[in-house]
């Protein structure tokens, strides 16, 4: 019904009442009563305050969700966020500065603006590939890149019978059925042995360590692959039947050793083979990395005269710890010059293999260095001659003349020895 006002007076009296001033007061004081209801068509603009409202009204129910326009909030600062406190209630949180992000603190805290302290780990499904078969790693100057996947070739070993059944045969051949691209053939202690100091396990290279006493033949040892059929043949010099024809180096240096059949008998050749490649897992670089793969390199720690003009086996060897766990499949000892060597032809930085160098003892010449391997050193002992003497003079040849040059202390003490370990 539409909305209908009555008025009353503001006091009736009964029939006999008596008449008092108070009563009569009454009477200009009317009562005023509204019934029906007002629609918002009867309001006029602006006519409804908000001291009008009742106090604590919940006005919730009178919007329909999603209708409250943003521009009805209270106006902020560009770069606020608004939470909620520990009351419930919505405040803001001031802008942070340029670079912070923005950091949670747990359902029991407010959040807050952080610096990032940098991540301590990635989850491998947040990196983009690059391809099949990549590796991610850096280049010299520390830049992320991704690199193809190198090819990690396994070596192929033999190991042949003892050194004077192969002697006594002068030949023994061993197939290995493809064309290798390495070769490497070493003498192998297989049964501890007193005279020369070998342990079994214990490996030195052929050719300088391992020759013939006759003349001035070094190397008594072929190794010879054999396209043909794919094998490996390894060829004692035919003259040279006798045992006794044959030395090996001591190895803690000092003294050669007469090798005789008892000797030749504790000791085998290890035949090592590569078929493309022998760049193979280690701990230091290779595979991830477009270099071939030497896990460790190293130089000595003194001059290479303080080792060659040694007077002592202990003076006379040069010790490096290579770490690799396991006896290097490859190693390879040079000299590296520490500053330029006018006499050698030879610039700062510069290598010569160790085979180079040469020595004389009584007449005849002799390569000087020795290689040996164990399962955590590598050793270089350099030859004294049979009572101890050093070698006199000791040659190298010249880069640039290719004539050979009596070495002396000067020039040797701007040498080094370098080595190289493949695992």
């Amino acid at each position: 019904m539409p909305l209908s006002l009555i008025v009353a007076t503001g006091y009736n009296f009964s029939d006999g009442e008596k008449v008092t001033y108070p009563k009569l007061n009454l009477l200009g004081t009317p009562s005023v009563t509204f019934t029906g209801e007002l629609s918002s068509a009867q309001l006029s603009e602006g006519a409804v305050t908000a001291g009008k409202l009742e106090q604590g009204i919940n006005i919730n129910s009178k919007i329909d969700d999603h209708n409250l326009n943003l521009t009805k909030l209270e106006a902020g600062t560009q770069g606020q966020i608004l939470y909620y406190n520990a009351d419930g209630d919505l405040v803001k949180l001031a802008p942070g500065s340029d670079g912070q992000f923005l950091r949670t603190k747990g359902s029991s805290a407010a959040p807050e603006w952080a610096s990032q302290a940098g991540l301590s780990s990635v989850p491998y499904t947040d990196i983009t590939t690059n391809g099949n078969d990549k590796y991610l790693t850096t280049d010299s100057s520390g830049n992320i890149e991704w690199i193809n996947k190198p090819t990690v070739n396994t070596v192929d070993v033999i190991t042949t019978s003892n050194l004077d059944t192969i002697r006594v045969a002068n030949n023994a051949t061993y197939s290995i059925g493809y064309v290798p691209e390495h070769i490497r053939v070493t003498v192998y202690c297989d049964v501890t042995d007193a005279s020369t100091g070998y342990s079994a396990g214990d490996e030195f290279e052929i050719g300088h360590n391992f020759w013939s006493q006759t003349g001035e033949n070094r190397d008594a040892v072929n190794v010879i692959f054999d396209a043909a059929t794919q094998d490996v043949r390894i060829q004692y010099e035919s003259g040279y039947s006798s045992a006794g024809n044959f030395r090996i180096q001591h190895k803690t240096g000092g003294n050669s050793i007469t090798a005789t059949a008892g000797i030749l008998q504790n000791f085998k050749f290890k035949i090592r083979t590569w078929q493309s490649g022998f760049a193979s897992s280690g701990t230091n670089a290779g595979p991830l990395t477009g270099e071939p793969g030497y896990y460790f390199s190293g130089l000595s720690s003194g001059t290479a005269g303080d080792y060659i003009f040694g007077t002592t086996a202990a003076s006379r060897q040069v010790v490096f710890n290579h770490g690799l766990g396991s006896a290097p499949k490859l190693v390879r000892s040079v000299f590296v010059a520490t500053s330029d060597i006018s006499e050698l032809g030879l610039v700062s930085g510069q290598e010569i293999d160790t085979s180079n160098l040469i020595g004389s003892f009584g007449g005849s010449e002799w390569h000087l260095v020795q290689t040996v391997s164990t399962t955590s050193q590598v050793r270089l002992n350099v030859s004294l001659g049979d009572v101890g003497q050093s070698p006199s003079p000791v040659w190298l040849t010249n880069n640039s003349t290719n004539r050979i040059v009596p070495l002396t202390s000067d020039m040797m003490s701007k040498m080094k020895f370098k080595l190289y370990a493949w695992k």
